[in-house]
């Protein structure tokens, strides 16, 4: 028997029901991965702001450690002065050594 417009609306209603229903669904779906992508993203730039932080820190470090070097590099003259300056420590050193077993030496007699 043919289909009558009663059913055939019932049908078409039916079939734009499941549409809809499925259309939703999908939207619900897609909002979803759209909401995990921004957090993953949002995510992913905190990480990178930290990452480009630490390495602006790195770089500052570095620079500060060639200042410091830089600065810190005796020249010749300053190393000769040092070598004789730790010689004169030395000999008064050895001196006050003497000077302490002699003390000693006569403290036992």
């Amino acid at each position: 028997r043919p289909a009558s417009p009663s059913d055939t609306a019932k049908s078409a209603s039916r079939s734009a029901a499941e549409r809809i229903a499925l259309v939703k669904s999908r939207s619900i779906k897609l909002a979803s991965e759209a909401d995990k992508a921004r957090r993953e993203k949002a995510g992913l730039e905190e990480r990178l702001a930290k990452y480009q932080r630490g390495a602006s820190k790195t770089s500052e470090t570095a620079s500060k450690v060639k200042e410091l070097l830089s600065r810190a590099a005796p020249t010749p003259d300053e190393l000769k002065d040092g070598l004789r300056l730790a010689g004169e420590e030395m000999a008064s050193l050895q001196t006050e050594l003497e000077i302490a077993v002699a003390d000693r030496a006569s403290a036992e007699e």
